[in-house]
């Protein structure tokens, strides 16, 4: 394993549930991978810097996948089979056809080593084939979640189901055709033709699955045709406490989902839209060397505004404990303004 090259990305010290995927609208579709699969190339994503396609190679030790995974051990001949798995093709929908897809290899590479001390190391190189799927994927588009949202997921049908359901998040409510959604599950086995086993195999245990095991919460009912089930209408609950429920959908996609929001709730406070507009119009001017992770993988603003952030409110509640701040959100306000040098 060439431990000299500056393509390596390792651990960047992130805990787990710090990490976050960027992964582009093609690869939501992908259907070869078993579940485990998925997580690994998920892990990939979390650790690569998007905007640099020249930073292709990941290497992670086999003990942090068990960690992020939340297992004692992977056997290591199991690990294998998988990474080997990952190199062979997978289907790409095609941008132009409905109907067309295209097959590519997303890693050129994958190899294990025991180092010295006995520790399992992990690297993996995605193909040239790929990169259009991986970097600088702001044109195709492209879904944004935690990492640990997904860990703790063990049906491959919950984990598609996951996913369709945060990239529909902001509307909302909405009705999906029975057969294109088991198309996005990957449960297109004729048993499934009939609702009443699509429904108790799938739909009810998917679910009861990622109620309890993820901050994603919903509901679902059948829209009926005649005496044929022909869709299903989906209603996801907001998970965010600073989420403004009123008809201007751009302020609710473009403040409200943004990931530095979530690290607000440290303060425990409710903010009001003014108030948040004003965080953010302050936020968008803080310098890039104040970012964390900006100046090393200016790929993603929202994980360095995250960061930012929740240092933030974590100074202020440290602050707290010293001495009473009466109003948070006006302290807060002045440490970012001074850190955009506004005063």
């Amino acid at each position: 394993m060439n431990k000299n090259t500056n393509n390596l990305i390792n651990n960047f010290g992130r805990d787990a549930d710090k990490l976050v995927v960027q992964k582009s609208r093609p690869l939501l579709h992908v259907k070869q991978f078993t579940l485990n699969e998925l997580k690994i190339l998920d892990v990939y994503l979390s650790r690569i810097n998007s905007k640099n396609p020249e930073c292709r190679t990941v290497v992670f030790e086999k003990g942090e996948l068990e960690k992020i995974f939340g297992v004692k051990r992977i056997r290591t001949e199991v690990l294998d089979k998988s990474i080997t798995n990952m190199m062979t093709t997978v289907d790409i929908p095609d941008e132009s056809s409905k109907k067309g897809y295209t097959k590519i290899a997303l890693f050129e590479k994958t190899h294990l080593e025991q180092d010295e001390n006995k520790i399992w190391k992990i690297e993996m190189t995605c193909t040239e084939a790929a990169r259009k799927y991986i970097f600088n994927v702001d044109e195709i588009g492209y879904l944004l979640y935690r990492l640990h949202s997904i860990l703790p997921l063990k049906s491959k049908y919950a984990y598609y189901m996951f996913l369709y359901l945060e990239d529909n998040r902001f509307r909302k409510k909405w009705t999906v055709e029975i057969n294109s959604l088991r198309e996005i599950l990957g449960c297109e086995d004729e048993y499934y033709d009939t609702y009443k086993h699509l429904n108790q195999k799938i739909l009810k245990v998917v679910h009861k699955e990622i109620n309890e095991k993820t901050m994603c919460k919903y509901s679902y009912k059948k829209i009926t045709k005649g005496n044929n089930v022909v869709g299903i209408q989906f209603t996801v609950e907001s998970n965010n406490r600073y989420r403004i429920e009123d008809d201007n959908d751009v302020y609710v996609e473009t403040v409200t989902n943004e990931l530095w929001v979530e690290a607000l709730s440290g303060l425990d406070i409710t903010l009001s839209k003014e108030q948040l507009d004003e965080l953010r119009s302050i936020l968008v001017t803080i310098p890039d060397i104040l970012i964390p992770d900006v100046s090393s993988s200016p790929d993603n603003i929202h994980i360095g505004r995250y960061h930012y952030m929740d240092r933030k409110v974590r100074e202020i509640m440290r602050r707290d404990k010293e001495k009473k701040i009466n109003n948070k959100y006006n302290y807060l306000v002045a440490v970012m303004k001074k850190d955009a040098d506004m005063y």
